[in-house]
């Protein structure tokens, strides 16, 4: 396992530096996200509620593009008062280990492809586990770059946040598993409560969430670098962004939409069965590479 935090990071991760830039970041976003809400009922005149939703391929891409300001909040967060450049999240050298994001990219869309594949058997017609073909390809085609690209600065800003921000320089202070993994992991899981749309399965959704914290986490530890967490997030946003998608919620530019309903108890077994699923792997992968699942 590679150093994680510089010698730079541990002197400056005093608790009032972290809390001004929490602040920094939060005022950023909420700000540009208020500027881009004003813009959007301006000159999107339909725009209603349910596009917060982003059911339509323009709500969508707005939806998405409120994530980017979320770059320039840690940014401003890192050069005061951190004083030190927003590439020290990535990694101690710097930089983005882009092959370990490529394997993470491969194996994150490999997985959930796998999971979908056994979904159709185990909740398939006529348990109603459907998964119908858009009416437009052409307008998918068209902005399958332009969504994969925010859906890029989308993964990453939560991954820099969370998986940068928040654990390395939770790390960097000596914090212990409790705080550097599943606090920041626990919060990343309640940005995805969405109660409206998972019924009483989205407490499940949160916990598979903060369990894919917590995994990203420590693979993020382990290997030094958010390249191959950052190359999971985007695979596994870009299956489910613009692959296949529950219809109603972020359903707007999916090549595939299911008409499983989220809020069905099957739903809340599945999510368990898959964040189980994720475990053993990160367990197996964990004790085959380093001889331990716990990095330290």
């Amino acid at each position: 396992m590679t150093d994680f935090v510089s010698i730079r990071m541990r002197e400056k991760s005093q608790i009032w530096r972290i809390i001004v830039g929490l602040m920094i970041i939060g005022v950023v976003y909420i700000g540009a996200g208020l500027a881009i809400g004003v813009a959007a009922a301006t000159f999107v005149p339909d725009f209603s509620e349910n596009d917060l939703l982003g059911t339509r391929p323009l709500s969508l891409m707005i939806v998405l593009a409120t994530f980017i300001p979320v770059w320039f909040g840690v940014r401003f967060a890192m050069f005061w008062p951190m004083r030190q450049p927003i590439q020290a999240l990535y990694s101690v050298t710097q930089r983005i280990n882009w092959r370990d994001f490529g394997i993470g990219l491969s194996l994150s869309l490999i997985a959930v492809s796998i999971f979908e594949i056994a979904s159709v058997f185990l909740f398939g017609t006529p348990q109603g586990y459907t998964a119908q073909f858009i009416a437009d390809p052409a307008t998918w085609l068209m902005l399958l770059i332009p969504a994969s690209v925010l859906i890029l600065f989308q993964a990453g800003a939560e991954e820099v946040l969370f998986r940068g921000y928040f654990l390395r320089l939770i790390w960097a202070r000596g914090g212990r598993y409790w705080w550097a993994f599943f606090v920041p992991s626990f919060i990343f899981g309640l940005g995805h409560f969405a109660p409206d749309q998972f019924g009483s399965n989205a407490w499940f959704y949160v916990a598979n969430t903060t369990v894919t914290g917590m995994i990203l986490c420590a693979i993020t530890v382990f290997r030094g670098n958010i390249g191959a967490a950052f190359g999971l997030h985007w695979g596994i946003n870009l299956f489910g962004i613009l692959i296949l998608s529950n219809d109603g919620y972020l359903s707007g530019l999916a090549l595939f939409l299911n008409s499983f309903d989220p809020a069905d108890p099957r739903m809340g077994w599945a999510m368990v069965i898959m964040t189980l699923i994720e475990v053993v792997i990160y367990v197996v992968w964990a004790h085959r590479t380093y001889g331990k699942i716990v990095p330290t």
